[in-house]
């Protein structure tokens, strides 16, 4: 395995001996509350962080780390966070950017063949904040059924975001509208 895929250095997020200042306090808040409903009827859902807008009539369960959501379509979005550990490096966000970008060399490809024709190749994309995506899209037939299965990952200053979104249902416009929600992704801190 390549050394820039491994996750070594990385922790779950919050964990620190150091007594939590206000701004961590609040990150903790949010990340125990996962779903929120929006006075707008959109869904809130915030993996570490990143905080996503979705549609409404999403149910989310999960932790600080892993979460799984369930769309009103029937389609299932896994999101896993991995922050580095504080002070274990001199340049986080390099580091950062360096694990994602052999996490998508490594194996990104791999799990998009294996779920599917690959529609749309793995991509690099610059979002707000200097943030950055991969992404990678898939669609197949299962059960007779148009499948897709879609990968991003997005790297942050101090951590990691990995999405899944699958379902039934034609791929390319699936992965259009989570390209929107993903590029008004908002992070806290």
């Amino acid at each position: 395995m390549d050394k820039s895929a491994s996750l070594a250095g990385y922790a779950p997020p919050y964990r620190s001996s150091k007594s939590l200042e206000p701004m961590r306090a609040l990150r903790l808040l949010l990340a125990f509350l996962p779903l929120v409903a929006l006075a707008d009827g959109e869904s809130h859902l915030a993996i570490g962080p990143l905080n996503l807008r979705l549609s409404p009539g999403w149910r989310t369960t999960g932790n600080l780390q892993h979460l799984e959501s369930h769309g009103p379509d029937g389609q299932t979005l896994i999101a896993t966070y991995a922050a580095i550990v504080p002070d274990s490096v001199s340049d986080p966000t390099s580091k950062v950017l360096e694990t994602a970008r052999g996490f998508a060399r490594d194996r990104m490809p791999g799990l998009a063949e294996k779920n599917g024709k690959v529609l749309r190749p793995v991509t690099e994309s610059l979002l707000a904040d200097s943030h950055v995506e991969f992404s990678a899209a898939s669609a197949g037939k299962r059960m007779f059924r148009d499948y897709y299965f879609i990968q991003y990952l997005i790297a942050g200053k101090r951590g990691m975001a990995y999405l899944t979104v699958e379902g039934y249902a034609h791929a390319a416009k699936v992965a259009s509208s989570f390209d929107d929600i993903l590029t008004a992704q908002q992070w806290i801190g």
